[in-house]
């Protein structure tokens, strides 16, 4: 019972300990140990306050050195505030110690007598702190000798403390040169400069990263701006599906085999095999095996349970196309082809760019009401598209697509008995029209105050901003309040339809099946060019996952991750993915392991209020894994 409920919370706080503390160049305050604390813990200790005064004294500099604020790789670019390099300044900093330093300038409208200041006080605030963090270091150390860890844990502790003894001296000797400085006996800027590099190469808190609102990590797509191509021409100097082959000869090139996108008339083997996004699973098996293994029921039922997604490339593959019943026009062909291959039956894909009416995509993408609606869905999706106008309004919507290729007995059966295949015949399962339900307006007409009832649930509650935490919630209200909204919604749908299902509250979206007895053999638009057939889904068609893990924020600047994965997508759909930290060797998870709660004689379970509420992060060493 405690492996399963405790150690989430204990991986917790070695997460953060490794994160704050392995990954990041910190002050030797910033790696202050503490014994394991207990809670309900203070809130408020000396460690804590030790290391909020440092980032204090740290914010002060950022204003009268702004280069403080830098990491320390770009101190020697560091600008002033006009733009450029400040002037050299050899100063003493102690009996047998010189500094050339920048004597940078403070930001504008910076009153740095008043700063000043305010670090001498901050300064004597932190020295009045010191027998805290001492204190923390005896009793870790006492932890370690008392549980009798190993050794190397030991050098650990004792290499900390050096360091910190270090860093400290060295910081002091900084401080009292400031102080010198303001007292008339140094140039004070660059005393403040010579501190502000201490503080930029040994930041205490974590550095903030910029974030580019035009260029995060998630959220939707950017619209493809291209056109679609018209010509094969076009589609061959792409590079869409790969870069050409450039080779430098010096005799014959017979024997050399290019790739192409021309596949032969002749099934191939790769025509009936599995391949990344082509996944021949037990569940399309033995779907396939119920359709009677045949061209034309594959078809239909692939048309007809499918919903489309109006986005680009492959994404889920076969599998996860037929778990979740939709997906794009790669994830259709997908497992389109997944179906019949396992039926035996040869099948491609074929890329091109087609013309659909205004009136059919606007259905197809979604129900919307009007042409551009319809292109912006699309292009938001990935897919090259344009609308074609005439009489000045848009008619058609032009755009690259992906159907289907299977060898079939066409003549004379068009498919409805596949005895001796004859024909390659187009296959489009994807692209078909809905039939659309309007929803209840529940919104609209059962109101939620949402205003009134965040300030009920906020009278009697603790709410520290800061630190992101809420206390004292009165969750009888909270359930009573939903209890009461949710009676509410009920009796306004009873009141529209007693027996309403899920479609009649929230809207429908239905496939308009067609079941025909045969392959047409046509395409239900308007072809306008062919850029390729391939059995397998070029990896430029096909959506990655990719995962990186940087040490610092400028390894993540220049992109050098020390940890990196990528995988297509089709391979991890339906997957789960775990990043977490482990203990690098025994001594570690000894570590670990003894300052958690002993199990309980009687069986009861460990309560979170025994467990710590933090580990001395420099004596655990954690690998990060990615499975």
């Amino acid at each position: 019972m405690f492996r399963s409920k405790a150690l989430r919370p204990i991986a917790g706080i070695v997460l953060v300990t490794f994160t704050a503390l392995t990954l990041q160049p910190l002050t030797a305050a910033a790696q202050l140990p503490t014994a394991a604390k207990r809670a309900p813990a203070q809130s408020d200790s000396g460690e804590e306050r030790f290391s909020r005064t440092l980032n204090e004294i740290h914010e002060i500099l950022k204003e009268v050195v702004p280069h403080a604020a830098m990491p320390h790789m770009f101190w020697s670019a560091t600008p002033t505030a006009e733009g450029k390099a400040g002037e050299k300044v050899l100063q003493a900093v102690g009996p047998k110690m010189r500094l050339e330093s920048e004597r940078a300038k403070p930001l504008h409208g910076v009153d740095v007598i008043a700063k000043v200041k305010m670090l001498r006080w901050k300064y004597k605030e932190l020295k009045s702190l010191e027998g805290e963090v001492t204190k923390g270091f005896k009793e870790t150390e006492k932890h370690v000798r008392d549980k009798n860890l190993p050794p190397e844990i030991l050098a650990r502790h004792e290499a900390a403390v050096a360091d910190y003894e270090k860093r400290k001296a060295e910081f002091g000797t900084l401080m009292v040169a400031v102080e010198a400085a303001a007292d008339g006996k140094g140039e004070l800027q660059s005393a403040l400069a010579n501190l502000g590099n201490f503080m930029a190469k040994y930041p205490n808190a974590k550095t903030h990263t910029p974030t580019d609102p035009n260029n995060l990590p998630w959220g939707s797509p950017k619209p493809v701006t291209r056109a679609p191509y018209t010509s094969p021409a076009q589609f061959r100097t792409s590079r869409l599906f790969g870069d050409p082959v450039i080779v430098a000869q010096a005799g014959s090139l017979s024997g050399i085999g290019f790739p192409s996108t021309v596949l032969p008339t002749t099934p191939m083997s790769a025509d009936t095999a599995p391949t990344e996004d082509v996944q021949i699973t037990r569940a399309i098996n033995d779907l396939a095996l119920s359709l009677g293994n045949k061209p034309v029921p594959i078809y239909n039922w692939v048309r007809n349970n499918i919903q489309f997604i109006p986005s680009y490339g492959s994404i889920q593959g076969s599998d996860m196309t037929l778990q979740t019943k939709r997906g794009n026009a790669f994830d259709t062909a997908s497992l389109l082809i997944a179906l019949l291959r396992s039926a035996s039956i040869p099948a491609r894909y074929v890329y091109g760019t087609i013309e659909v009416p205004a009136d059919k995509a606007m259905n197809w993408v979604g129900g919307v009401s009007v042409p551009q609606a319809a292109i912006n869905l699309m292009s938001q999706g990935g897919i090259p598209v344009v609308g074609i106008a005439q009489g000045g309004a848009v008619s058609r919507l032009r755009f690259e697509h992906v159907w289907v290729e299977a060898f079939v007995d066409y003549v004379p059966s068009r498919g409805a008995v596949n005895r001796s295949p004859n024909t390659w015949v187009p296959l489009d399962a994807s692209f078909k029209q809905y039939q659309f339900a309007q929803g209840m307006d529940v919104k609209a007409n059962v109101p939620f105050e949402v205003n009134s009832f965040i300030s009920q649930i906020q009278l009697g509650a603790t709410i520290n901003e800061a630190e992101g935490w809420v206390q004292n919630i009165n969750q009888t209200l909270i359930q009573q309040s939903l209890t009461n909204y949710q009676t509410q919604v009920r009796n306004y749908v009873n009141a529209q339809k007693p027996d309403a299902t899920v479609g009649d509250v929230l809207g429908m979206q239905a496939i308009i099946e067609e079941n025909r007895p045969i392959l047409l053999g046509t395409l239900p638009y308007t072809r306008i060019a062919i850029g390729a057939r391939f059995q397998s889904v070029p990896d430029n068609l096909r959506w990655r996952f990719r995962y990186n893990v940087y040490a610092n924020d400028t390894d993540r600047a220049f992109d050098n991750a020390f940890i990196s994965y990528t995988q297509s997508t089709p391979r991890l759909a339906g997957k789960k993915i775990t990043f977490s930290f482990s203990p690098a060797s025994q001594p570690d998870q000894d570590t670990i392991n003894s300052f958690l709660p002993q199990a309980h004689a009687d069986g009861s379970p460990i309560q979170p209020s025994e467990l710590p509420q933090s580990l001395p992060g420099y004596l655990i060493r954690l690998v990060p894994e990615l499975r």
